[in-house]
């Protein structure tokens, strides 16, 4: 879990970003669920946590099979 924190605040300054989360995807239920965050505002943690993305309604699930899906958004409020 400490590991997860280092990379996501490292990935955040890196990228110039104010919050980085990582999705794993559960292939059993097909659904990707957040595992790891940086810069969440705490009052919105509990929020997001439950919230599960369905492979086949996401664009994580537009990927290759072989490639692992990443997804940046710079200005979610243009998406």
């Amino acid at each position: 879990d400490q590991a997860f924190d280092r990379v996501q605040q490292r990935a955040a300054i890196l990228l110039g970003c104010e919050i980085v989360a990582t999705y794993f995807l559960d292939r059993g239920a097909g659904v990707y669920r957040l595992t790891s965050h940086h810069g969440i505002p705490v009052q919105l943690v509990d929020a997001a946590t439950p919230i599960e993305i369905a492979e086949s309604d996401s664009v994580f699930g537009t990927a290759p099979a072989s490639d692992p899906p990443a997804l940046m958004i710079n200005d979610p409020s243009s998406h």
